[in-house]
Formats: C-alpha cells, structure tokens, sequence
C-alpha cells in the first residue's frame, strides 16, 4: 500500500472542510516531471487525423469541430526576366557586347506541411495495469516517458523512449529492486538529450527515492537509493535538471513525527564529485509538517525550492535557496494571512534560465472572500531575492485552485488555475489565466472559457500547461468527460479559440481523474508527443500519441495472415447529431449501414475494395421516436424501417437496390415498435411488430420486389405479449415466435406464414411445460435443412436455466429440453447464435445473490446431445451481451461501465480467448453502449458507433482486416 505523508491528509482535510462538495480540479502530471523551466510555444492547430496503411483508402472527414490546418502559403510569382538590349541599327566599329542575362528567380519557399495527430499506440511492454506518466522532452523533439506499471504483485518503474525519425522504442525497466512497489516516477532531460529519473519505491517498510540515469547512445544505467533516512516514509518526488545536466531532487519525508523536506543533487561527469551528493534537510521547522514540494535550476545550476508548511495553525509557502554548492536558510515567502486558518497550498514554481523565479499558489480565504479561495505569487530575482506576495486573481465569490505557471526564457510567465463559482455551491467550473511581463508586472485575470456551450463539459475538468524550451507561445491543455481540447496563447493576440485535440483520445471512461493522468511535451518546432493512461474496460494501460507533420502510425504492421483493428474515422459529415446506427453485412463483405440524426434517416455502404462511400439522405424528419432496423438479402437490396410520430405513431420503410434508396413509405400506424425484419429467397421482406392498441397484439406486412408492401396482417390477436422473434426458412417460410402470459405462468406461442400465403396459422403454444415462471430472452433460427430451434431462459424459484425446443417441418415442435441448472441467481444479458446445423451458442451474463459475484458464461447446445456444460468466459458482466460471426470464431462482447465494450472469441478447438478491450481505439465519447459489428466469411470485420465529440454526436467507422 501506499502510504500518504502527513502533510498530504493535512492539505486535503482541510480542502474537505473548507470546500465541501467542491469539483476538484487536479492539475495534470508529466511534462518534465517538475522540470525547470517550462517554456511556451506556438502550436498550429491540429489537421484531421490520416489514415494508417491498409485502412480504408477513402479518408473519413474530421469530427466537427474539424481543427483547421495551417493555410498553405502560395508561392510568390516569379519575376519576369528583363528584355535582352535591342542592338543599335548604325554600324560600329566593334560588336555590341552579348546581352547578359536576367539572373534565374529565386525559387518560392516550399510550404510547410501542417501538423497532425496520428493514431494513438501502446508503449508499454506486458499486460500489467500502468499508470502516473511523466515526460521529458528535448530541443530535438526526443522524448522520454517513464511510468509504473504492476507485474501482479508489485508496481515496477518503466522507461520508454521516442525519436521523431524511428517513433517509440522498446519499453525498458529501470529498477530490479522487488521488495516493494515504485510509485510516481519523474523524469527530466538536460541539452544532450540525457536524463534523469526519480521515483519512490518501498523496501518492504518504508518508501525511500530511488534515481537511475540515462545517457545517450549507452541506456539507463543502475538505479542508486539517493537517500538513507530511516525513520519514515518517502513521498511526493519531484526533479529539475539543467541544460547542462545538473539535477536537483526534493522530497517530503518522515522523521516519525512530522513530514520535512529534503533534497539531493546530481553532478555530471565520472570523477570525484560527480554523481548524488548526500541528502540534505531544507528547513528545521518542527511546528508542523511540511509538503508539495517544488525545485527549479537555472543555467548555473543555482536551485530554488518552495513548498507548503504547517505552523501548527496555519499552513504557508516556504523556500529555499542553492546557491555556491550549498543550501541556505529557509524562510517564509508569503504574509498575506487574514485568518490564522487561511492555508495557502499547492505551490508551483518556475525559473528562467538566469535565476529568477516565480511561485504562485493557492490561498483559502474563509474571512476576507467569504469560503473563497484566491492566487497568490511571489518572484524572486537572484539580485535581490523574494519580493512581497501579491494576489493575481481577486475576483469575488470564486474559488480559485490548482495553478500552473510557465516562464519563457525572458522571464514573462503564464498563470492558469481553475475556478468555481462559491455563491453558487460550485457547478460550473471554468478555467482564469493572468500574464506577469517583465519589466511590467502583472496584469488583470481574465476568463477563458466562460461561453455558456462549454459549461456543461468543464464539470470536473483535468488541465495541464504545455509549453518547449523557447518561450512562444503557451498552449493549454484539458480533457473533459470524454475530450482532449487545446487552448493557444500568443502574444499581441491573446488566447484563441479552443480545439479539439486529438479525435481517437479516449480515456474508456468518462472517468475525470484517469483523464488528468496525461503528459505533454512540445520541442522547439511546435511538435508534440502526449503520453497518457486509457482504461480498456479491464486495466489501465499506457498510450502514447505524436502530433507533427509526419505523425507516427498507431501500431508496427502486423505479421503476415493477422488481422487488427485499424484507425477509426468518420463515415458522415452532416452537421446535425446522428445516433444509433445499424449495419448489415452480405455474403461478400459489402456492408450497408443506416442511422437517424436531428433531421432524418441516413445510409453509406462500404465496399471492402474501396471503403466507405458518401452518406445519403434516406429521409428527412425532425422527429424519429424508435430504433432502426435493417435487413439484406443475397443480392445486396436492403429494407430499412423506423418509426416516427404521427397521429397515432408510424412505422416507415426505405429499399436500397440497385445503388440507390427509394422513397419513404408509410407501412403501419397504430403507434408500432419492436420491429423485426427478415428476407425471404426472393427478396422480399417481412416485418413483425406489435401494435399498442388493444395490448400489444402482433401485426406483419410483406414487402414484394416491384410491388411494395401489403396491407396489414395480424399475427397474434392474443394480449400483453412480450420478446417476439422472426425466422424465415430456406423456402420462404415464416415463424414468429413470442412469450405469452398466462393465468399463473408464462409459455412461448408461435404463428406460421407459409410461402406465397396470406394468412398466418393461428397461434399455439411451442411448449408443454406446466411450472413455468418469468421467461426470458427468447431467441429463434432455422438451420440449412429448414428446421427451426428456439432457446429462452427461465426464471424459477431456485434460479435461471435454459431452454431449447427443436422444430422440424415434417413433425413441427419437439419436446423442451431442459439445460443443467439453476446457472444463477440473475441474469442482466443473454445473447444467442445459431449455425447452420441446428446448434446454438448462449452467453450469459450473471450474478449471484449468495456471492454477488459477476460473471460471462458460454453454454452450447447441440442438435444430438443437447445442453452441455457451462463454460465461463470471463469474471464481470455487462448489460446488452451480444455474439456475432466472425469468419470461423464467434466473437461474444458486452458493455462495461457506460462507454466501453470487452469481448472475447471463441476460435474452434482452443476455447475462448481471454477477455479484452473490444478493440483500442473505440470509444463511443458521448454515447452509450457497444458499437454495431458484422463481419464476413473470411473474418474481416467493420464496427459503427455513435460518438460525441464535445459539440456534436456523429457516426464513426473502424475496420478489422
């Protein structure tokens, strides 16, 4: 376990009592691990996303609102070159000298090419859950990125490393030490690209700091325990190193009491002197304890550190200097206490690269601002030291917390923090920034993000400044619930307009505090790498992304014959919301996908040779108030129906032949829903609904290739039915099955329409079985031989269990057979798959009481031996289990928390596969649920989901191949 400092449950007790139900907002780790001087930057906004090799050659559009690149220069006309001299008519006695010729123009500068985010890629090495990024960056764009990560037993400190010209490397462990876990590793990189690493990691009693380097062209080296202080724990790390390769590490530690803080330094070079000095203690106050420590250097390798410190009473901001090899005496930097409760935490600190420093940090007012909170800074000059604390935001019924700073090279700084309406209780959290100007002072705060569209999306908030090493132009960075937005200052300008950053970020989760673990590096020409934590539904893993005008790809190629899931792109461009999308696949793998947006009904079709096509308008209504269904039939014609309001509630229809969709058609009324649709051998369709009026009785109407649809049939005049299903046999047969309720129990019926009749046979019942409870989850299919087997689940006294009853056309229904059971005590999902043999395969998602452990389990019946045994596929559930085909696998997945899917296959001989994430780069943002799957028969596979993007939903497309 890890073991929290007493000065970090002092801070955040006090933040409880003062604050209450406050969003907190968490300033984001990483980007240098506490490095010296982040620096701003200019940064071009982001160009859509490019297609990776062996995706869908048609480029997807970019999600609204789409970045806009960079415009492209146009290049100066040449100038025209000069006449040659017109030689003179009269004779001379010499030759006129040759005319000399216009020099060529200069060739117009290329135009740069605009930057990109490309496709998010894993760079940890294992299955283990990481996590707690940090990032460093050199002026030549390479990066390092160290995290920790679990073997199962113990979190171990992990590096990886990036060149813009090979991408990511091999991830590399750093420690060997197994006594305990490591934790919050920081990294920082001197002006050669070397770099030093600082972590905290248990020995099995206390955490103690750990440091490893790493050189260029030789690799980390051996990890060294930098200090030997006994007495109690370690924790809260942080490091700053120089151009030059000078480090400096400070720490909050235990001595049994009190947390203090200490510090080590870290000389380059091989002889004596060089390497970790001893670690030396910052301040001797023992009135209270001490935390959130900050280090800078400059150019000389002088360091400042600052830090908080309880008096016993109150909590203040503290530092000390380094200066001449040696630390001095610390003192108190601020004095501005109205109340001897008014705590002033979370320090931050920076330096530019002649000495001066700046530290901002929160101050709680409970007296003079009403419960308010209020940024504080200080500067220090090398010259004259730390000048008077002065408040940079002062703002009035605000609570202002977590700032972050950056310096430039001049010395101008950039303050941002979040702030929260107090008179409101706190529901609307936007972000404030204020500009210190050398020479200047500060200036006034000001809001920016305070438009009422963003309101909604900055509750819970995760920001984190990012900036290179030459001091441009800042660029602030956050993620929301489901978003990764950027914001660019510059100077003259002010800050921009905010943009989406990179479109296949996904946290998994809308979960804000696994959003916040992210870093961000820019290097000198504006490029950036963003290493960041992405939940799969199972685990945490460690993700990384590039955004240059040469982006890396996601993912190396994989090996010949395996098939992986590509990158993810829109297949719509309308500008109103789009939801729910269906997809069908034929025999070929061309797929055909429908979806309702704000105005109507919409289509695209994919060709594997070609991808996906343009959208097209099916229909326009404002208003559609039930799912789409969708069927295909061996030609490549398609029906699709949707309901819409009317006077009493409409169902609707649309075929696709022939490349093109035909006009809408009102097919019912009677205020329709449950639709099902199935395709017969020649084409025509035939769709089953129930009806409100009169209890849900069962209607049906038969669409003819070149006639339309028929009147309406009944199917089942009996009352308050549920679940029913539709099958159509090899010669046009149809079967409708559903659950009736009876006087004391619950029994499956059925109705028949044969080929070419009609009449639908009146309704019977399918089983015999007198006990019968609730029943669940019916599910229905005719094998190659025309017979038909339907499955539900019951619900008994004692629990769940399955049924199956086989129909064959000669014989019509055989006896129920009973599966082994009871399976368990709740069923959340069941999903069925038939082959063409008279087999099925059910999966099951489960809880029971007794335990309430939660499960996925398979259960597979066969037509000569019935139910076999229960195999369990995974230990969690989800709602809306579903199975789909999948070349010769069938590949079962399942909803997990609100945005995510896990899936596993079942390949033949081998068993089921362990459970995953569905695959990487799905995330439905916005949305809820798994996306739409089909494949084909040789396993290739398209995914469409619904995704809100921060301003609108839209619908996107991935393909596996």
């Amino acid at each position: 376990m890890k073991h929290r400092s007493e000065s970090s449950l002092h801070r955040m007790a006090l933040v409880a009592v003062l604050f209450g139900a406050v969003v907190a907002v968490t300033a984001c780790g990483g980007g240098g691990g506490g490095d010296a001087t982040p620096a701003p930057v200019a940064t071009p906004a982001p160009a859509p996303v490019p297609a990776p090799p062996g995706s869908n050659p048609t480029p997807s559009p970019s999600p609204s609102p789409s970045p806009t690149p960079a415009p492209t220069p146009t290049p100066a006309p040449a100038p025209t070159p000069a006449p040659a001299p017109i030689a003179p008519t009269a004779p001379a006695p010499t030759p006129a000298p040759a005319p000399t010729p216009a020099p060529a123009p200069a060739p117009a500068p290329a135009p740069s090419a605009p930057k990109a985010w490309g496709a998010p890629r894993t760079i940890q090495v294992g299955s283990g859950v990481a996590g707690d990024a940090s990032t460093a960056i050199d002026v030549n764009g390479n990066v390092i990125a160290v995290w920790a990560q679990s073997d199962g037993t113990r979190n171990n400190a992990w590096a990886n490393r990036y060149t813009p010209s090979a991408g990511w490397g091999t991830a590399t462990l750093i420690e060997t030490d197994n006594a305990g876990t490591a934790t919050t590793p920081q990294i920082a990189m001197d002006g050669s690209g070397n770099a030093v690493a600082v972590w905290t990691q248990s020995d099995g009693t206390r955490d103690n700091v750990w440091a490893n380097r790493y050189t260029v062209g030789s690799g980390w080296g051996t990890a060294a325990l930098i200090e030997t202080d006994n007495l109690g724990n370690a924790s809260e790390v942080k490091l700053a190193v120089n151009a030059a390769g000078q480090a400096q590490a400070v720490w909050a530690q235990s001595d049994g009491v009190r947390t203090n803080i200490w510090a080590n330094r870290y000389t380059p070079g091989s002889g004596a002197g060089t390497g970790w000095g001893t670690a030396t203690l910052l301040e001797t106050d023992n009135l209270g304890a001490a935390g959130a420590p900050q280090i800078a250097l400059d150019s000389s390798g002088n360091a400042v550190a600052i830090w908080q410190q309880s008096s016993g009473s109150r909590i203040n901001v503290w530092a000390n200097r380094f200066v001449q090899g040696a630390w001095g005496t610390a003192q108190r930097i601020e004095n501005n206490e109205n109340n001897l409760s008014d705590p002033s935490i979370a320090p931050q600190l920076a330096m530019d690269t002649n000495g001066n420093a700046m530290a901002v940090w929160t101050q709680i007012s409970t007296r003079t601002f009403g419960n308010t909170s209020v940024i504080w800074a200080n500067r220090f000059t090398a010259s004259t030291g730390w000048a008077s604390a002065v408040p940079i935001d002062s703002q009035a019924n605000i609570r202002s917390l977590n700032p972050q700073i950056a310096m430039d090279a001049s010395g101008n700084l950039l303050a941002i923090w979040s702030s929260t309406r107090a008179d409101l209780g706190g529901p609307l959290t936007t972000i404030h920034a204020n500009r210190y100007t050398a020479g200047s002072g500060w200036g006034t705060s000001q809001e920016l993000l305070a438009t009422a569209s963003t309101a909604t999306s900055l509750q819970g908030v995760r920001f984190r400044f990012a900036t290179n090493a030459q001091g441009k132009e800042p660029v602030l960075v956050w993620a929301d619930s489901s978003n990764f937005w950027s914001l660019r200052y510059t100077p003259g300008a002010g800050w921009g307009s905010r943009t989406l950053v990179f479109p296949d970020f996904r946290s998994g989760t809308p979960d804000s505090n696994l959003l916040s673990k992210f870093a961000l590096n820019f290097d000198a020409n504006g490029n950036a790498v963003a290493v960041f934590s992405r939940l799969d539904g199972l685990q945490t893993n460690l993700w990384a992304n590039t955004f240059s005008t040469n982006p890396v790809a996601a993912e190396p190629p994989p090996a010949a014959g395996v098939k992986v899931w590509r990158t993810p792109g829109l297949i719509e461009t309308d500008t109103a919301n789009s939801f729910t999308p269906k997809l069908v696949t034929d025999t070929n793998g061309n797929m055909l996908a429908v979806w309702r947006t704000d105005i109507g009904i919409w289509a695209n079709r994919y060709i594997p040779s070609t991808g996906w096509g343009t959208a097209t308008s099916i229909h326009r209504v404002t208003s559609v108030s039930g799912p789409l269904q969708l069927a295909l039939d061996a030609s490549g014609n398609a029906v699709a129906t949707w309901t819409q309001p009317g006077p009493t509630g409409e169902l609707w229809a649309s075929r696709y032949s022939a490349g093109s969709w035909g006009a809408a058609t009102q097919i019912a009324s009677g205020t329709p829903s449950d639709v099902r649709l199935a395709v017969q051998p020649d084409g025509g369709v035939i769709a089953l609904w129930s009806r409100f009026e009169n209890n849900l009785p069962l209607w049906a109407s038969r669409y003819t290739p070149g006639v339309g649809w028929s009147a309406n049939l009944p199917v089942s005049g009996l009352t308050t039915r549920s679940e029913h299903q539709l099958a159509i046999d090899s010669r046009g047969n149809a079967l409708a099955v559903w659950i009736q309720p009876g006087a004391t129990s619950q029994s499956v019926w059925f109705s028949r329409l044969a080929a070419g009749s009609t009449t639908w046979t009146a309704p019977a019942r399918v089983e015999n079985v007198t006990n019968s409870q609730t029943l669940v989850s019916l599910a229905l299919a005719f094998d190659a031989n025309d017979n038909a087997l339907v499955t539900w689940g019951e619900r008994g006294l004692l629990g769940f269990v399955l049924w199956a009853a086989p129909y064959t056309p000669a014989g019509g229904w055989g006896s129920p057979v009973r599966g082994t059971g009871p399976l368990a005590d709740t069923i959340s999902s069941i999903a069925t798959d038939f082959d063409g043999a008279g087999n099925a395969l059910v999966v099951w998602a489960t809880e029971s009481f007794t335990n309430g452990a939660q499960q996925i389990s398979s259960f597979a019946y066969t037509a000569s031996g019935g139910w076999g045994s229960a195999t369990q596929i995974g230990n969690t559930t989800g709602p809306n289990v579903r199975i789909v085909k999948a070349g010769s696998d069938r590949l079962a997945f399942w909803q997990i928390g609100q945005n995510n899917c896990l899936s596993s296959r079942l390949k033949p001989g081998t068993g089921w596969t362990p459970v995953a994430g569905l695959f990487d780069d799905f995330r439905t943002g916005g949305s809820t649920g798994c996306p739409e799957l089909a494949y084909d028969a040789s396993g290739n596979g398209v995914a469409v989901w619904s995704r809100f993007d921060g301003v609108q939903t839209n619908v996107w497309s991935n393909t596996y191949r």
